[in-house]
């Protein structure tokens, strides 16, 4: 069966353009692999064309004014599914246009159409896209049992009903085994409780030497100080400063 592809050229206040075939252009491309059509032999491929791209013929420039055609599209031997048929013009100004075209059993079953390429939507993109999405389903079905083997809203919950032990063993936890590093400076006021404890354990354990005006928090290892602390008196009392 022979298909024809109506190509309509106007410029942008709507004149007919006239005399235009030999500016334009047509591709046809098979969605399933991506390979175009080659004119020559009337086989489609993914290289080594000898005519890519057809032009039309100006169906009659007195009569029918703009409007040009390409005849004789022979689709009986393609095979089944979505082509894009891409019309091009590149006079002035340049114009683009698009079908996609559905062939079942040689014959075309769906047209869609685009004005612009830029705006088309490829089917057969989105064709391909739903049978990868289903040979991916049925590869879940065959490692493990489908989707309903998934777990269920109630199964998920269930995570939340950790018991009186379950919960003291994770606070033991964190009280008896976790380890933290020394501190490296006086926590601020706000600080952690974490921080709170690990300051008073270092002010317990830790080296403090004392001069006249300063006392001073060593760390751990002795190599560095933590934090200093001012100190004075004025002959009745005496005033440790706030650690920094």
């Amino acid at each position: 069966m022979a298909e024809e592809v109506i190509l309509p050229l106007f410029n942008d206040t709507g004149v007919a353009i006239t005399g235009g075939a030999a500016s334009t252009g047509l591709k046809i491309r098979r969605g399933s692999d991506g390979y175009l059509f080659d004119w020559n032999d009337t086989t489609f491929k993914n290289a080594g064309w000898t005519t890519l791209s057809a032009v039309f013929t100006e169906i009659d420039a007195t009569n029918v004014a703009g409007y040009y055609k390409k005849s004789g599209i022979a689709i009986s031997g393609w095979n089944d599914g979505w082509y894009q048929v891409i019309a091009t013009y590149s006079g002035t100004p340049t114009r683009n246009a698009a079908e996609d075209w559905l062939v079942k059993g040689g014959k075309i079953v769906e047209q869609r159409t685009a004005d612009n390429l830029d705006a088309q939507v490829s089917l057969s993109a989105l064709e391909t896209t739903v049978q990868s999405i289903l040979t991916d389903t049925a590869e879940i079905g065959a490692a493990g049992g489908g989707l309903t083997v998934l777990a269920t809203q109630a199964s998920v919950s269930g995570l939340n009903n950790l018991s009186a032990a379950q919960v003291n063993a994770e606070v033991v936890d964190v009280i008896a085994t976790d380890t933290y590093a020394e501190v490296g400076a006086a926590p601020a006021a706000t600080s952690s409780l974490k921080d709170k404890i690990n300051w008073i354990f270092a002010l317990a354990r830790n080296k403090i030497t004392q001069t006249a005006t300063t006392q001073t928090l060593r760390n751990d290892a002795d190599g560095a100080n933590i934090a200093t602390s001012p100190h004075s008196d004025d002959g009745s009392t005496h005033i440790r400063g706030e650690w920094n």
